[in-house]
């Protein structure tokens, strides 16, 4: 089982403990990684959060009666009266101004890795709420989404991040919509290092950001950290294994070519045509060679 799939039965579990226990106080609940990302002939399946499922064929719905085709663009959901949920914002109000304090970067991550476990009950009753299609505006799922980012636990931001996508949650103090920051900031994570976002991640975001508007820098970002992924998956592509996508290294060269490609169309400035040219003679000596 993938990292991915492991993070969601995981939570999912959690998920549905958290939203017992909020039934039987009588609370107001309001509301990994997503299925498995459609086979390509050139990359293995990943398997994926079922709430990035929803959210995708609730935006392709909409695509298809001729709707809105941002829902994000629609109305958000009513803030929710609940008294748990008072008690959290206050906590919350605490966090910042703790963080207020700090004046490292570094220091401030490690703050929020540990304030989030503050949160992750009332976020997993949220989140399986939100799957029964109960939402409503939630501050804690909007700024947890922005720490889940910062501290790169991409499960997790994915996750909420469809449910903020799904449920047209606002992210307030942003001036990017939430699709763009899930994007951009996983993008320029993977750029910086490519260890730090593993493939599945990149798709499952590319997915799920897919129907909504954003710069096209910025998806210029996030296809040069597919194509640079897959290209890197070609060097280190061992013929004798088992588990390679069919194709073998130059399929993944021409999967690489097409996301790098891409990126150079959206932004001529994506600094991707070193990355192509190289590729594309890699491509070209294994061809010649068969």
């Amino acid at each position: 089982m993938s990292l991915i799939s492991r993070h969601i039965a995981k939570h999912a579990a959690i998920a549905a403990v958290a939203a017992a226990q909020l039934a039987e106080e009588a609370a107001h609940v309001t509301a990994d990684p997503t299925p498995d990302a459609a086979p390509s002939p050139t990359v293995a399946v990943i398997s994926t959060p079922s709430l990035v499922a929803r959210r995708m064929a609730e935006a392709q719905a909409v695509r298809d009666a001729g709707g809105v085709t941002d829902p994000y663009a629609m109305t958000a959901p009513a803030p929710i009266e609940n008294e748990e949920y008072r008690d959290l914002l206050e906590q919350l109000g605490e966090d910042l101004n703790r963080l207020s304090q700090i004046q490292s970067t570094e220091a401030k991550i490690e703050a929020k890795r540990q304030m989030l476990d503050h949160y992750r009950d009332w976020i997993c009753g949220v989140l399986r709420a939100g799957q029964d299609g109960a939402a409503t505006q939630d501050d804690i799922i909007a700024l947890t989404f922005i720490w889940f980012l910062d501290i790169q636990d991409w499960e997790m931001a994915a996750q909420i991040g469809a449910h903020i996508l799904t449920h047209n949650i606002k992210v307030e103090r942003h001036k990017r919509t939430p699709a763009c920051i899930l994007a951009e900031d996983v993008a320029e994570a993977a750029i910086k290092d490519l260890s730090a976002v593993d493939h599945g991640t990149l798709i499952v975001i590319d997915e799920l950001t897919a129907p909504h508007d954003m710069p096209d820098e910025v998806r210029a970002k996030l296809k040069k950290a597919i194509g640079r992924n897959l290209a890197h998956q070609a060097a280190n592509f061992d013929p004798e294994a088992s588990e390679g996508p069919a194709g073998g290294k130059a399929a993944l060269i021409e999967a690489a070519l097409e996301q790098l490609r891409r990126a150079l169309e959206l932004h001529k400035k994506s600094g991707v045509i070193k990355d192509i040219e190289m590729l594309e003679r890699e491509l070209k000596k294994i061809t010649s060679d068969t």
